[in-house]
């Protein structure tokens, strides 16, 4: 895993090069509600972020990017019976940023896109087969962020679980 990141992070900074107007980010993000514990109830859970930022004008970008969050997995004792439930999710995104505070190095921005979630579920269970299931869906977000120099924060309101999700990471 280590390997695939350093491949990915030098792989990122060598295209930025090549590509003046378009950068390359990486960060991390916690959403308020993407995290199931045994009893059903909602979570905060952490990702890996990785995104791109292509500039249209002086006030106008757009953003894109890919989200995987922590695999997280319970078990429920049922009878003589364990069910192993495990969860994977990842949001893919893109979204028009406006500046409006744009000084040397900050800025203050809004944002306001589409995101595509999915969801991979496997469950165990004692002497049956395993279940296995994907699902997708198609989600606005708002938010707003923040910049100085190549560090970068964000908020964003998700509809797809109503969470809000909390970004931070830096631009290469």
């Amino acid at each position: 895993m280590k390997k695939i990141l350093l491949m990915m992070a030098i792989s990122i900074m060598a295209v930025s090069t090549a590509f003046s107007q378009i950068e390359f980010g990486i960060g991390t993000t916690a959403g308020t509600k993407l995290k199931l514990n045994d009893k059903g109830e909602t979570q905060m859970n952490i990702g890996i972020n990785g995104r791109g930022l292509f500039e249209l004008s002086d006030q106008f970008f757009l953003s894109g990017g890919y989200t995987f969050f922590l695999t997280y997995s319970f078990d429920n004792n049922i009878g003589n019976y364990t069910i192993e439930h495990n969860y994977n999710y990842a949001l893919i995104n893109a979204d028009l940023n406006y500046y409006f505070l744009d000084e040397i190095d900050f800025l203050i921005y809004g944002m306001g896109g589409l995101n595509y979630g999915m969801t991979r579920i496997k469950i165990k269970q004692s002497g049956l087969p395993d279940i296995k299931d994907t699902e997708g869906h198609f989600d606005f977000e708002l938010g707003a962020g923040i910049r100085i120099e190549s560090l970068f924060g964000e908020i964003k309101y998700n509809n797809a679980h109503e969470n809000l999700l909390f970004t931070i990471g830096v631009y290469l």
